[in-house]
């Protein structure tokens, strides 16, 4: 039997295009037909509005399914015709949030896998349910259910439907089938089918034109039937698959600075919304790390899901060389504009590694274009992490990340950088600026015409502990160099774009570095991309009759149209949301936090910089591959709040959209961690 007629469980959910579309008619009907083909069924109408002035949708589902459909008591009840949130204010009573949604429906549904569930919203797909914003469509998105849109026939359903398609498809949840309930309207319906001809749609007569008995039997079974081979035509069995998703994770993925044969069981993650990430049996954590620092808007933004499709629709993808498109040319123009000065050259790339791989190819080639190919070496500083590609690696190898590649790796000169509080790296802090100060000094003086460049992250070496160095450092590297005539690169793959309470680092240091490599927050998190920005005299070297004194370098998809689309939206909201204004404020309330005298006892060199907190928790193994910090892991988990030390280093660098209310119940987690374990730490 092929896996495609395999009987399968019909799990949808029943939105409209608005309300009083029939929405409820098409779930009575089709629970009624599912039971009539045999198959067990159940109904649940989660959150119903409107009961002071009609019966509920629950009771005419059971009287219409007679004794055949079981059904589910809603959950939150309204007495108020209006929006499930308005109705709750105007009671004064708590409205459906989304997480308590969302844990109910798996809770019915894991407990009752065996039936068929016709569960249905109250208004259209986009009704809000809390002040959250809450949607339909984010229930859709955290939980596995079949969308059915149920239409009118009549004027206005071209606009409503489509519209209500897109929003669906730009959810990643695509509907099973749209189903226009009343008479018949051939003219709608093939224009429907000639706009959206990849979606399913059926057709549902009004209920009062057929008696009770044979023809409603016969029209209900149809209808059953109808939807379960549109909810089967786009399914992927799981045992085609060879299990659930989590099992086909264990079987067949190899995961990034994952450790297999020690590392628990991995969070299951299902959606993600705002600074928040729901997982698999309904539990929500804080992203405390931004999705690996990526994440700085916040999650699930609705303005790219529209920016993706309609510029998919327009110029998917064309190469970047010998052609061109305005998304980049936009895009390159709005960040040389937000950088400022010189710096005004963009190229692109495909994640952080690369853009510093650009970066060091342009330095190396700088000096052979000018005539001087002996300058091979750079600048680097102990403990910075620079990416895994080859050359990034290179200038990251004193890290500790690298060591069964450092026989591949080309030569770096290596400076000690000191950090404005006591590290593993620099144990006497500040104290330590003059001596750093005059070893790089005498390390630039010695290699003389070797050197290439001098490549940094500024203000924050984030992989080797949230390090932070102090601005007046950066100025002394800049000097160094411009006495020099060498190129300095900042790599603020995670220190730009408003993490550090202004929108770059080096702006935040007063200093002006000759190529900037950006990645992460550029898509707000979204998608990969990465950018290396070079001055107009770095540019100028490789301006030339032959073409192998230009940058022969690039990817499959630079410059891609979609990413620059929504790279270009990213910078929009960073901007209008004013969100390193925001990372200042973080810093604010993390310095109150650190001076709490419980949390002072408890922790070990406290910083903060912008929205990014870090201490450290005393260990015999310091280091990235320390494992102290774990002991707080397992605390915040259970409170809701995701981290993941670095070693014995615990920090937090959220999205930039988090409130003070988020914040400080982050910081109330940690406190409570600390003080939990506080005999532990203080052994």
């Amino acid at each position: 039997m092929n896996d495609r007629d395999r009987p399968h469980k019909c799990h949808v959910f029943v939105t409209g295009t608005d309300t009083g579309v029939g929405k409820t008619v098409v779930s009575a009907a089709l629970c009624r037909g599912l039971a009539l083909l045999g198959r067990p069924v159940r109904y649940w109408k989660p959150v119903q509005t409107g009961v002071d002035d009609e019966p509920s949708d629950a009771s005419f589902v059971r009287s219409f399914g007679e004794s055949h459909v079981s059904v589910e008591p809603s959950a939150w009840v309204y007495g108020a015709p209006r929006a499930p949130d308005q109705a709750a204010a105007l009671e004064g009573r708590e409205p459906p949030e989304l997480s308590a949604l969302v844990t109910r429906t798996r809770e019915l549904l894991e407990a009752d896998a065996s039936h068929d569930w016709v569960i249905e919203g109250a208004g259209g797909l986009l009704v809000p349910l809390d002040d959250a914003r809450s949607t339909w469509r984010d229930l859709l998105a955290s939980v596995s259910l079949a969308p059915l849109v149920v239409a009118r026939t009549t004027l206005g359903t071209l606009n409503h439907t489509c519209l209500t398609i897109e929003a669906l498809e730009n959810n990643g949840t695509p509907p099973a089938a749209v189903i226009l309930c009343g008479d018949e309207h051939p003219d709608n319906v093939a224009s429907l089918r000639r706009m959206m001809p990849h979606v399913c749609f059926l057709s549902f007569p009004r209920l009062k034109s057929f008696r009770a008995g044979g023809d409603l039997d016969r029209v209900c079974r149809t209808l059953a039937e109808e939807v379960l081979e549109c909810v089967g035509r786009g399914r992927i069995t799981v045992s085609a698959l060879g299990g659930d998703w989590q099992e086909l994770d264990r079987r067949y993925t190899w995961h990034p600075f994952t450790q297999h044969a020690l590392e628990k069981e991995r969070l299951p993650v299902v959606a993600a919304r705002g600074c928040y990430l729901h997982l698999a049996g309904g539990r929500r954590l804080f992203d405390g790390i931004g999705s690996w620092w990526t994440n700085t808007l916040g999650h699930g933004r609705g303005e790219f899901a529209e920016i993706l499709v309609g510029q998919q629709r327009r110029l998917d993808h064309v190469l970047f060389a010998g052609m061109c498109h305005e998304p980049a040319a936009r895009l390159a123009a709005k960040l040389a504009d937000m950088l400022g000065g010189s710096l005004t050259r963009v190229f692109f790339s495909d994640n952080g590694s690369t853009s510093v791989e650009v970066a060091l190819k342009m330095v190396r080639q700088f000096w052979v274009n000018r005539g001087e190919p002996q300058r091979t070496r750079l600048v680097a500083f102990r403990g910075s992490y620079h990416g895994d590609t080859f050359g990034s690696m290179s200038v990251g190898a004193e890290s500790g990340f690298f060591e069964p590649f450092r026989p591949m790796l080309f030569e770096v000169l290596w400076v000690d950088v000191p950090t404005v509080h006591r590290s593993r790296l620099c144990p006497e802090g500040e104290a330590s600026f003059d001596a750093c100060a005059r070893q790089l000094e005498d390390l630039l003086e010695g290699a003389g015409d070797t050197v290439a460049g001098v490549i940094v992250e500024p203000l924050v070496q984030g992989a080797a502990g949230m390090l932070v160095h102090s601005e007046a450092w950066l100025k002394h590297v800049e000097r160094l160099c411009r006495e020099r005539a060498l190129p300095l690169i900042f790599d603020e793959v995670f220190t730009g774009l408003g993490r550090l309470g202004r929108r770059f680092a080096f702006e935040r240091a007063g200093v002006a570095p000759d190529i900037v490599c950006l990645s992460k927050a550029l898509t707000g998190g979204l998608l990969p991309m990465g950018v290396t920005v070079a001055t107009e005299a770095i540019f100028e070297a490789f301006l030339s009759s032959r073409k192998d004194r230009a940058l022969l370098h690039g990817h499959s998809y630079t410059a891609n149209p979609i990413l620059c689309r929504v790279a270009l939206e990213a910078l929009a909201i960073l901007e209008r949301e004013e969100l390193d204004v925001r990372a200042a404020m973080m810093e604010d309330q993390y310095r109150r936090w650190l001076n709490d005298e419980a949390v002072a006892t408890l922790v070990c060199n406290p910083r903060c910089i912008g929205s990014i907190l870090a201490f450290e928790v005393r260990s015999f193994e310091e280091g990235y591959f320390g494992d102290a910090g774990r002991g707080l892991v397992d605390v915040a988990l259970e409170r809701g709040l995701f981290i993941r030390p670095l070693g014995n280093t615990v920090y937090l660098a959220p999205p930039l959209t988090a409130t003070e209310s988020e914040i400080g119940n982050a910081l109330s987690v940690l406190k409570e961690g600390l003080l939990n374990y506080g005999e532990v730490f203080r052994a």
